[in-house]
């Protein structure tokens, strides 16, 4: 299952190789990608179907001939559908998580360009096409050596990683920060503390006005800028978190279903159930019963 947090503090690989590779289904019943960030950078590549995605803001869909590149810091998670009555489309995509660092520390010598994208000098171009030929399959084969795990696998995915961004930096395929404004930035920044705020208070009682306070607006623009950054209004975005914690709960202990609603944030059982089925489609008791099955075990794949 793919491990996320909202703010991603979790050990990828081991510490002497922090890099992870996931395989997720989106049709399992156990997987969920709300809106979130990290510090470390990320892969993601559809091998079917296509998924709705936001990427800082901006809606998009991915598909299995892209590539997507996403940087250090950068919101991101499943977008919206366009019919909200439909059931999330089922896509199987694979993603490689790294700490950039480690490529760093196997250079021959300091880096500028890997400097400058470290520092936000530069962004790399965030979605990679078949028509760029060699760095679209110079990650086909990152994902090849990181999903089998061959002897030698891990001197070839640091070096697989380093032609990557070698790459980049031979074909241009970059753009120079100075298209990223301040207030962008700002805003992003303010979603962040927001969100961290969710992520450590999420069993308490949070307000709109609380979340609008933390971000340094009034409720209503707070309300405008959080919803075109997640496409998700800022009350619908906490109960998701909150229901995604009571899934962890659920799986991972045996406690009545009243106290975990309690212990999530939700003071009205009743709501809970409510709320539950709306992003679950299932009740949290069925929810319980139901067994995660890894991807690549799934016969329909």
């Amino acid at each position: 299952m793919y491990d996320f947090r909202y703010n991603e503090a979790v050990q990828r690989g081991t510490p002497d190789f922090p890099i992870e590779y996931y395989l997720c289904d989106t049709s399992n019943p156990h997987f969920d990608l709300p809106v979130h960030w990290h510090v470390e950078y990320e892969i993601i590549h559809v091998l079917r179907g296509e998924y709705p995605f936001v990427l800082d803001g901006k809606e998009c869909t991915l598909k299995p001939e892209t590539i997507c590149f996403i940087r250090d810091g950068s919101l991101h998670g499943e977008g919206v559908l366009k019919d909200s009555s439909l059931a999330r489309p089922s896509c199987l995509f694979e993603s490689v998580v790294f700490n950039i660092d480690f490529i760093r520390s196997r250079g021959f010598q300091q880096d500028a360009f890997l400097h400058n994208v470290v520092h936000h000098e530069v962004a790399i171009k965030p979605f990679v096409t078949e028509k760029d030929a060699e760095i679209y399959y110079a990650l086909i084969a990152l994902f090849k050596a990181m999903k089998k795990k061959n002897e030698g696998y891990q001197l070839l995915t640091a070096g697989m990683l380093q032609q990557f961004f070698g790459l980049v930096q031979e074909h241009a395929f970059y753009v120079h920060e100075a298209g990223i404004t301040v207030q962008n930035q700002k805003r992003t920044d303010q979603l962040k503390s927001v969100m961290e705020l969710i992520q450590t208070k999420y069993a308490t009682q949070i307000t709109l006005e609380d979340m609008a306070g933390i971000a340094g607006m009034s409720p209503k623009y707070f309300c405008k800028v959080f919803k075109t950054m997640t496409h998700k209004s800022p009350i619908e975005y906490l109960n998701i978190y909150r229901i995604e914690q009571a899934c962890w709960f659920l799986r991972s202990s045996k406690d009545e279903l009243m106290t975990i609603a309690y212990n999530c944030g939700f003071n009205d059982f009743s709501y809970f159930i409510r709320i539950f089925k709306k992003y679950k489609g299932t009740t949290p008791l069925k929810y319980r019963n139901q067994k995660e099955l890894p991807a690549q075990d799934n016969p329909s794949l």
